[in-house]
Parts: C-alpha cells; structure tokens; sequence
C-alpha cells in the first residue's frame, strides 16, 4: 500500500462491489415440494417435466397427485403407459376427467380405478363425483366399484340433477366404515332409496352427516340429530351414535329428509 507523498494521506480503499443475490427459481425448491407442485398439473404436463433438469426427470413417478385425463386413442395409451410406469407408488389424490369417452374407454377406466385403490389412494375424484378413501360407480359407466373394501371414512358428493338411485345392485357393503358425509344427491325422495341403502350397507357406521344444499364450509343452519339404541331400526347400524345435518335454511327439502331418518327413530333437536 503506497501512501501519497504529498498530502501524505492514504489511498482510498477500493470496495468491492457485491454481487447480486441469485434468484431462488422453482428447482431450488426440495423434493417433496417438487412433487407437490406436479401434483396439480395434468399428468401429460407432469410427465413433461422430467426434460427440464435431471433432478427433474423421475419426479412425475412419485407425485403425490394424479390427474389423468380420459376420452379418445391418445389419452388412453398415455394413461395405460403413466400408472404401469408409476408402479405401486403411493397416491394421495387422483382424479379421472372425462372428456368425450369412447366404448373403450369405459373398460380401461375400471382397470385404472382399481389400479389406484391398489395405490392406497386416499382421495379419488371422477368427473363430478368426489370420493374419499374409496372409488365409486360414475353414473353412465359399467364402473362397478370393489366388494374388498378398507374405509374408514367416506365423502360421497355429486352435482344436482343425477338420480341418486341407479345401480343400487352394485352397492358394495363398507364393513369398516366408521363416518359418512353425503349431499343432498343421495337424499331424494319419495322413498330415499339411495340413502336407505348406503344406511343398511354401513353395518359399523358410527357417524352420519348430511350436507343439504349448502356448499360450506360455513352453513347457515346445523342441526344435531340422536337416536336411542334401544329404538333405532335395524335397517341402520347398532353403532350410529350422530347424526346431524348441515343446510342453508330449513326448507320443505330438508324438512322431507328429517321425516324419513324419524322413520328411522333418529330425531332431531336444534343446537
């Protein structure tokens, strides 16, 4: 360091300039968020990420979710080639979007379904019927749903307008089902044929809740529901302890669906 004879003072010190910090990007992000984030794409745009990196290129085989979708030569090749290549790989949620289905669709449909209840899947959406723990039959396909049933707790939701009644024959019986939520799609009347058969086919229910004509998750109106042992029907399990009704307002509909679980001995009391 050379001090300035003249003026006998040192030399500015010379700062150097710091460089920018690097951008964090999406492939900084850890495996398990990697895997989330494909979760919520197509499983087409999924696949496709395995060119982006090389950290990239196995992640679409673990993502946790699925969202396959189904009409036509092309989709179902893919989908038939995705969940071979997945294996057994855990999934948490799938969902089957059906597009413009053709006669064969409907059988590969089946072998998928099955497939990702193989999987240990925990949510299973097709179309507009949302799932929980277990699959269903879709209105309009030959999907009969597995007899080899293991849940616990079982969200059964449907759009307006479907007949909840069809193909009660393929009713499977839940001998471990514990907690039910259905909407009003399964509590039409005049008979309730939907709902009385998922009642009798739920041996060990313990919980029943029907959300009537009110999206949520906050409701307007919830009611509380008992039923003595000793009175109940035997069309309904020993072990249904509650039952309460979640709905906008109680109007003529809901009344309807308080008269039928009467029938049932289980009455009603407001909270």
């Amino acid at each position: 360091m050379q001090i300035d004879r003249t003026t006998g003072a040192m030399p500015p010190t010379k700062v150097r300039k710091k460089s920018p910090p690097r951008r964090l990007g999406i492939g900084d992000l850890p495996d398990d968020a990697l895997q989330r984030v494909c979760s919520f794409l197509p499983a087409q745009e999924t696949v496709r990420t395995c060119v982006l990196a090389r950290r990239w290129r196995h992640t679409w085989r673990s993502a946790a979710g699925l969202i396959i979708l189904c009409g036509g030569d092309t989709r179902r090749k893919f989908a038939d080639r995705l969940l071979r290549a997945r294996g057994a790989t855990p999934v948490d949620t799938c969902e089957f979007r059906l597009l413009e289905l053709e006669d064969e669709d409907v059988r590969h449909i089946d072998v998928w379904i099955r497939h990702v209840l193989q999987c240990k899947v925990h949510v299973l959406r097709i179309n507009n019927v949302c799932i929980v723990g277990y699959s269903w039959e879709y209105p309009g396909l030959n999907v009969a749903p597995p007899m080899l049933s293991e849940a616990q707790n079982l969200a059964l939701i449907a759009h307006h307008g479907e007949d909840g009644t069809r193909d009660l024959e393929f009713y499977p019986t839940f001998n471990k089902l514990k907690t039910l939520l259905l909407n009003e799609y399964w509590c039409e009347p005049p008979d309730f044929s939907a709902l009385a058969s998922l009642l009798e086919h739920s041996p060990v229910l313990e919980k029943l809740t029907l959300q009537l004509y009110s999206e949520g998750p906050k409701h307007n109106v919830e009611i509380k529901l008992s039923c003595k042992p000793m009175e109940k029907s035997a069309a309904i399990s020993e072990h249904l302890s509650t039952v309460e009704i979640k709905c906008e307002a109680l109007d003529e509909r809901v009344f309807n669906v308080l008269k039928f679980l009467g029938k049932l001995n289980i009455w009603f009391q407001f909270s």
